[in-house]
């Protein structure tokens, strides 16, 4: 006859070390197992500021940065800071960034909190500057900018705090969607 009773007071002893064991190749399994490291980039490091509103990385590979302080472009060593200079029409409108997209042309385009949209041709290292204007029935809506989104057919997507409007690439000049309804 077979004495369980023995069988039953080891059984606890080997789970155990079965969990441990498994535990600690789990764990060592997870140390780094592809060399990943991660680095705290700061204002040390050049950043205008420490907490981010919106991160892009573009079809050249830069990482660019909006924050409450400034646009940073990160080429993976430092930084390259653009704010706004009053004397400069060509400077980016407002240094609050909310939100950065791409077009095919590889111009950045940059919302802003309270001063609309910027295209960035960084070819020329010149920003247009694209306002809400009341008068102008095909300008953008709002001048706080909450999303980008650029499409195959050459057009920008752009929502403001004030609607959605579409920016014809080669017009520069903004319409309003036109939404389908689907009838009975």
């Amino acid at each position: 006859m077979i004495d369980f009773s023995v069988y039953y007071r080891i059984k606890p002893l080997y789970l155990f070390l079965l969990i441990a064991f498994l535990l600690n190749h789990l764990q060592a399994g997870c140390q780094d197992p592809f060399h990943i490291k991660f680095e705290n980039i700061s204002v040390r490091d050049g950043l205008s500021q420490n907490t981010p509103n919106c991160i892009f990385q573009d079809s050249r590979g830069f990482l660019w940065i909006g924050t409450e302080d400034g646009l940073n472009k990160y080429n993976g060593y430092g930084f390259e800071v653009f704010k706004p200079d009053v004397n400069d029409p060509a400077s980016i409108s407002m240094a609050k960034i909310t939100c950065i997209e791409e077009d095919d042309d590889g111009n950045l385009w940059i919302g802003t909190k309270g001063g609309g949209l910027n295209k960035y041709n960084r070819n020329t290292d010149i920003f247009q500057q694209f306002r809400a204007d009341a008068i102008d029935t095909a300008s953008i809506l709002g001048d706080i900018v909450t999303c980008i989104k650029n499409m195959s057919d050459r057009k920008l997507w752009v929502g403001t705090n004030k609607g959605l409007g579409i920016l014809n690439h080669k017009t520069g000049r903004f319409e309003k969607p036109l939404l389908h309804q689907n009838k009975p």
